[in-house]
């Protein structure tokens, strides 16, 4: 029944929210942290070249707290937004147009990007988000594909149950992806040869923004291909 529904809604919202706040206290504090640690040393630090060193420090760890207050800002308006408005977007368009501004990172990467959508299919969704979930999982395998491997991505669609599917597939070995695969979706547990300061935000927003209208995403994971398949309602 639509009570049901509304309650499991509900109950996995909390859910979200208080994993959420446990998380942004943790690496809230963590930052903190630091932040004091270099401010003591610099308090009893009298050489001009240490006092130096620690003052990048300093501006690097404020530079990511900046940067993770920006992205945890973008977080809580998913949460908290719920008008978000929609539109009926041709998939395969939306596609097209994230992968042209993805073109000088493919191309650095020397991959090969295959778009096999077609033109009927469309969904009702926020343009803004579409564009930011495309990018992420297409940026996920371009950044974390082992450097000494060509990606090779394939991009499809299709219905299934009430759902249209994209299929974001990464084909061949070298994509750093643990047996857990929804570790993924959880901050700061990026893969060890990612060096992005934003420590796994990217897929945590691309998830919620996808699950905010609805949808759900799922990962496949074998020594070699990894499957993204996002849900849209």
């Amino acid at each position: 029944t639509n009570l049901y529904q509304s309650l499991d809604i509900v109950t996995e919202q909390n859910r979200r929210i208080f994993n959420f706040s446990h998380i942004v206290s943790h690496n809230l504090r963590s930052h903190t942290s630091n932040i004091q640690s270099i401010i003591n040393l610099l308090e009893i630090t009298q050489k001009p070249k240490d006092r130096e060193e620690l003052l990048d420090m300093l501006k690097e760890v404020s530079s990511d707290l900046d940067d993770s207050v920006h992205h945890l800002n973008e977080i809580t308006s998913i949460y908290t937004n719920i008008n978000i408005e929609k539109q009926k977007i041709q998939l395969k368009l939306a596609v097209e147009s994230v992968l042209s501004n993805l073109d000088n990172i493919i191309t650095l990467r020397k991959a090969k990007v295959t778009n096999l959508l077609t033109n009927n299919l469309v969904i009702h969704h926020n343009k803004l988000y579409l564009d930011n979930i495309i990018m992420n999982f297409v940026m996920y395998i371009l950044k974390n594909k082992d450097l000494k491997t060509i990606p090779n991505i394939e991009i499809k669609s299709y219905l299934e149950n009430n759902y249209v599917v994209l299929e974001i597939k990464d084909i061949g070995n070298g994509l750093n992806i643990d047996r857990n695969s929804d570790k993924i979706f959880s901050l700061f547990q990026s893969p060890e040869n990612d060096t992005d300061i934003n420590h796994g935000f990217g897929l945590f927003i691309a998830k919620s923004q996808i699950e905010a209208l609805n949808g759900k995403v799922q990962v496949e994971n074998s020594k070699n291909e990894t499957t993204f398949k996002i849900y849209f309602k």
